[in-house]
């Protein structure tokens, strides 16, 4: 129901005997009338009183907010609540400016009863319960107003993502594959604050990391990914699926968004105080990026880091990505940092030196076999066993370790074709 139409019907009801409403007897008194015209002063004094009794269940509903979410959500909600309260002003400011002198002062608080209305519209839905249907990945908080997706066993998701709260906004990382968890993402991103979704980060092509971007550009979020992306992302992704494409996921992966903004260097995105630095690294495409928040000890990694899962070699170069890993844990906060892989579990710096140790040991075993001039499924069966020996507790699939030694024999032979950057 409208809000304003039970205000209205309490109004109805509450009139005196008389007929004349408490607004119309005010306003006979030249004291409370302040000189204006009768008719005016009913619906200004009558508007007023709406938006008084609007602005108290605004309030109710902040506190509703407060009792179910706890006092993050609702510090976050008042935070933004004076922001909201200035916008109102200015624009019923503006609406009044438009309309006739006689008029403005109704339109005035109209235009502040109805602002109000929508206000607590949003707020309820703020407030309502989590959603019981299952999410297609685990949310964790990582830091404060910090948060990892992490894919589940199902492989819902198929990769991991994350966002970041700042004062005012939030900066999502990846956006996994398919537009329904690219919703569910933003849904809870929504449910944990009011802040608008402004920017989201791609840490590389993939369409694994990429396949939700139209979801959270419709969600307000301005695309920023490496130079590289906009020429790969609908081309490239084609050859990722290799004989598991369908013409199904070619026509997604061809009407994947194109970035808003590209770059091949650093660059820090401000949200309010809050910084987050994006920065160019190499290794697992010849276009990623990773973002980190310093203030939180957080980096987030795309899929330069895997942890316990055997990563993807198809456009990487190990010896490069081997160097990138030693990079992440060579600063003096890497012991406190949290790194949120691009699949497994978020991790720390031992999670870190074993997936470059992982690096090193394929390479050294795929060398040992070339020099032992083993080839094909023989040189596999060299690698695989030694692989799983020492990284036990990995998942190591025999699709992926077959094309794991395929692509570093490539890579150790100087045939391996990587993606070629597109001319400017």
């Amino acid at each position: 129901m409208h809000l304003l139409l039970p205000l209205l019907l309490l109004e109805a009801a509450a009139q005196p005997a008389t007929g004349r409403t408490p607004e119309e007897i005010a306003c006979d008194n030249p004291a409370d009338s302040d000189g204006r015209p009768f008719n005016l002063c009913v619906e200004e004094t009558r508007f007023n009183r709406i938006q008084a009794e609007l602005d108290a269940q605004l309030k109710l509903t902040l506190a509703s907010v407060e009792e179910r979410k706890g006092s993050a959500v609702a510090e976050a909600l008042r935070n933004s609540q004076q922001a909201w309260v200035n916008r109102r002003e200015s624009e019923c400011q503006a609406f009044a400016a438009t309309m006739p002198v006689t008029q403005s002062g109704r339109s005035y608080a109209s235009c502040q009863a109805r602002m109000t209305e929508v206000r607590i519209a949003e707020l309820k839905l703020a407030a309502q319960p989590v959603s019981a249907s299952p999410l297609p990945f685990t949310l964790k908080e990582i830091g404060p107003g910090v948060y990892a997706a992490i894919d589940g066993p199902e492989r819902k998701a198929l990769s991991n993502a994350g966002f970041v709260i700042g004062d005012d906004g939030v900066l999502v990382i990846d956006s996994l594959f398919t537009p329904e968890a690219a919703q569910a993402l933003v849904a809870e991103i929504r449910r944990i604050t009011p802040k608008p979704i402004k920017y989201a980060v791609n840490t590389h092509y993939h369409a694994d990391h990429t396949g939700g971007d139209q979801v959270l550009r419709d969600a307000g979020a301005i695309i920023i990914a490496h130079k590289n992306v906009r020429g790969w992302v609908r081309t490239n992704n084609i050859n990722l699926f290799g004989d598991r494409l369908t013409w199904e996921l070619k026509a997604r992966v061809e009407s994947l968004p194109l970035p808003d903004v590209t770059t091949d260097k650093d660059l820090t995105i401000w949200l309010g105080s809050r910084k987050a630095v994006v920065s160019t690294v190499l290794g697992h495409t010849g276009g990623d990026l990773v973002v980190s928040v310093p203030d939180a000890k957080v980096l987030f990694t795309g899929d330069m880091l895997w942890r316990k899962v055997a990563p993807n070699l198809i456009d990487g170069s190990v010896e490069e990505w081997s160097a990138t890993a030693a990079d992440f844990v060579s600063g003096a906060d890497a012991p406190q940092t949290r790194y949120v892989p691009g699949h497994g579990d978020v991790a720390d710096a031992k999670d870190v030196e074993e997936f470059r140790a992982y690096l090193l040991e394929l390479r050294r075993l795929v060398g040992e076999g070339q020099k032992a001039a083993l080839k094909d499924d023989a040189l596999v069966q060299h690698v695989a066993p030694k692989m799983r020996a020492r990284f036990a507790d990995w998942a190591i699939s025999d699709r992926s370790i077959a094309a794991e030694v395929r692509y570093m024999n490539d890579e150790l032979a100087g045939t391996k074709k990587r993606p070629v950057p597109e001319p400017d």
